[in-house]
């Protein structure tokens, strides 16, 4: 994972746990690695991880089992939340950015509308 050196580390942690859970990569339920083995994999210290992982349990994302460890919500409301506000996070900045290029919203709306879809 490559930072932004203009977001906190533990906001760009937190995102990219988000991700993990809308694209499926990580399942609800599923178990997250331990505090000090993400912070060793990301070269980061564990106080940073530790902060995400603080943040996420208490917007209901994920849940701290004493001893057991921090595990993905199973709850597929908080998760339709968080694809939503993802969601509504790249198309702001994607409206932005256009809008800095000097379009306006129904520009924006008819190049999106004719823009075929990728095939994955």
């Amino acid at each position: 994972m490559e930072f932004d050196e203009h977001i906190p580390i533990y906001l760009q942690i937190m995102e990219y746990v988000k991700v993990l859970i809308i694209t499926g990569a990580a399942k609800p339920g599923d178990k997250l690695a331990a505090v000090r083995e993400m912070a060793s994999e990301l070269g980061i210290n564990p106080n940073t991880v530790q902060k995400a992982y603080q943040s996420l349990e208490e917007e209901g994302i994920i849940k701290g089992e004493r001893g057991s460890g921090n595990y993905i919500t199973k709850d597929e409301g908080i998760i339709r939340a968080i694809r939503e506000e993802l969601s509504r996070d790249i198309t702001g900045k994607y409206i932005r950015k256009m809008k800095s290029y000097g379009f306006d919203r129904a520009e924006i709306i008819r190049i999106l509308s004719e823009t075929p879809e990728e095939k994955t």
